[in-house]
């Protein structure tokens, strides 16, 4: 798998900067392009009571000036030796994200978990809310720094892959196993298996109950091993069984002992009801403010396809 454009969606706020660290990581990683957007919002209809005109103007303005700062990043970005471009669009911000992700080859979405709203907008910003579910390319989320922090520099060394033994986890596989090795970095393939007394019923009688759960720390690290079989013998890898809860042991060890940069990892990309009754490791693991590279199955399988 390769990555040859990078989207970084930008609103001159700040916040919506904190992907751009991260955006120029992958983009020297791949030799990739990046693509500076700024879309400027129109609802549709307008606004009750507005003229159309003046609509009109407000919007010719606000595209200026986006402009402007765009250009200003891309500059800045160009003179550390990128290849950069800028695109003002018009619409909905998550459709016009996601549309010019399908226009471009081999595109990954950087952005951040809040722009311009802030953190009033939930835990994760409508916008990046609705381009992880939306996307059919990856999309990697930042959570943005502390109000009044600098942006700073981010250097990548252990990227962690959480598996649970399915085909849909080990999608993530072949993109975080190439990103590894463009960054000369550690690939960490994390299995959580939660206790048995934590998934049998409160009157179910476990015979032997530290046998059965040695075993399946066993078939864990079995599992582990055969992915890791599948990766380059070159490649700096390391596998962790670890027990619990699989979210709040991920990110746990994510934020501790694992020391972990960046997380890749496949999601569904599941909202509505379905969302709401069973909840998501990944979606969990991104409102948690780890960063987040999420790989849709689907998306996995077209890219290794277009490689091929």
């Amino acid at each position: 798998m390769t990555i040859r454009s990078v989207i970084v969606p930008l609103d001159e706020s700040p916040l919506a900067e904190a992907a751009l660290p991260y955006a120029e990581v992958l983009a020297r990683a791949f030799g990739a392009r990046l693509h500076l957007l700024g879309v400027v919002e129109r609802r549709e209809g307008g606004v009750l009571g507005v003229r159309p005109e003046v609509r009109a103007h407000v919007e010719t303005v606000a595209r200026q000036a986006l402009t402007t700062y765009l250009e200003a990043t891309a500059q800045e970005l160009g003179g550390r030796g990128l290849d950069v471009d800028v695109q003002v669009r018009s619409g909905d911000p998550a459709q016009e994200i996601v549309a010019i992700a399908e226009e471009l080859p081999d595109a990954v979405i950087a952005m951040a978990t809040h722009g311009r709203g802030g953190m009033e907008r939930w835990l994760i910003g409508s916008v990046a809310d609705r381009v992880m579910r939306t996307a059919s390319c990856p999309v990697l989320l930042v959570r943005p720094p502390e109000a009044g922090a600098e942006r700073r520099e981010v250097t990548l060394r252990r990227l962690m892959v959480p598996l649970d033994g399915s085909e849909l986890a080990q999608t993530a596989l072949p993109l975080a196993a190439d990103l590894a090795r463009a960054l000369g970095v550690t690939l960490v393939l994390v299995r959580v298996e939660p206790w048995l007394t934590m998934t049998a019923p409160s009157y179910a009688f476990l015979p032997d109950p530290d046998r059965l759960e040695a075993e399946v720390e066993a078939a864990a690290a079995a599992s582990l091993r055969e992915a890791r079989g599948q990766l380059p013998a070159a490649l700096s890898v390391e596998t962790v069984v670890l027990r619990g809860a699989p979210a709040a042991t991920l990110i746990d060890y994510a934020r501790g002992e694992g020391h972990i940069d960046l997380v890749v990892m496949s999601t569904h990309g599941e909202g509505g009801l379905r969302r709401l009754l069973i909840g998501s490791v990944a979606d969990r693991i991104v409102r948690a403010g780890l960063p987040t590279l999420l790989i849709r199955p689907h998306a996995a399988e077209h890219r290794g396809a277009t490689a091929s």
